[in-house]
């Protein structure tokens, strides 16, 4: 079983003030910082109560309501914020993950028993994080209002006539999830997904004709079989939804994205089944 590990660091960079918007001396690649969410909002004291998020929009007024995303105060002020953005002086902002893959993957299985044959190729990652950028179809209407409304959404969703604090994703409001400051755009523990993934590439299933059959056209060898291409995936991912390729979520396609924005919007990956015949003479 082949595996490669990928871990990469900074030693050279002209950032001395570490500077969290570019790389920095130290850094390891594909670090993700953000916000730690210690859950919903469940009621105006709460509100009142707790650190101001002023800095980071739940609203256009920048106001809070129950059902909003609770930020973590980790520096113990009385503000959400990223203090300066540097390393060192960073605010209630930490390391919330990687988002590059280590440990990628592939394993080979075989096995043969009285002329049947079955073959497997497994190929995956084993620790990748992603967080959706503002143009990701993970985020629907939280986006655009007009955007698409994901079906996984409908019950993952706060509502405040149902109370459900539990709910995977806040209140629903149009653009929190497109812009700078605001609270879904910012990389937070709560969204940041767990991309690692183990995916069937191929399987082939056969039998090999005996020698005292092959031998009467004169041949050395006869196979038939059954051969299918990416016929399973799973990955942590598809929790919460299956509309994005989890092989493709940082390579969009130009075509379908307009080339700038947009994780997940690939064409899918194809699966195909075919039947084989094999003859070595």
């Amino acid at each position: 079983m082949p595996c490669q590990i990928t871990k990469a660091y900074i030693t050279k960079y002209n950032n001395p003030d570490k500077n969290l918007t570019d790389y920095y001396e130290g850094q390891r690649i594909g670090e993700i910082w953000g916000y730690q969410v210690e859950g919903l909002f469940r009621s105006d004291e709460e509100i009142l109560n707790s650190p101001s998020q002023s800095n980071i929009r739940n609203t256009n007024t920048r106001k809070n309501y129950v059902g909003d995303l609770k930020f973590k105060n980790l520096d113990g002020d009385d503000v959400i914020y990223h203090g300066s953005n540097q390393v060192g002086d960073s605010g209630d902002k930490s390391i919330i993950g990687n988002s590059e893959p280590r440990y990628s993957y592939g394993v080979n299985l075989n096995a043969e028993w009285n002329g049947f044959f079955v073959a497997a190729f497994f190929q995956g990652v084993l620790k990748q994080d992603w967080y959706p950028s503002g143009e990701s179809r993970f985020w629907g209407q939280y986006n655009r209002p007009y955007n698409q409304y994901p079906s996984w959404h409908e019950d993952n969703m706060f509502r405040e006539e149902l109370g459900n604090f539990d709910a995977y994703l806040p209140r629903l409001v149009g653009y929190v999830a497109l812009g700078d400051d605001r609270a879904l755009s910012i990389p937070n523990d709560r969204f940041i997904q767990n991309v690692a993934y183990i995916r069937l590439r191929n399987i082939q299933v056969g039998y090999t004709l005996p020698q005292h059959l092959t031998s009467k056209i004169k041949a050395n060898d006869v196979k038939i079989y059954l051969s299918a291409e990416n016929l399973w995936t799973w990955s942590s991912l598809y929790k919460w939804t299956k509309d994005t390729d989890v092989t493709s979520i940082y390579g969009s396609d130009r075509d379908l994205s307009g080339g700038t924005s947009g994780d997940g919007y690939n064409y899918p990956m194809l699966k195909a089944i075919s039947a084989g015949l094999t003859i070595n003479f």
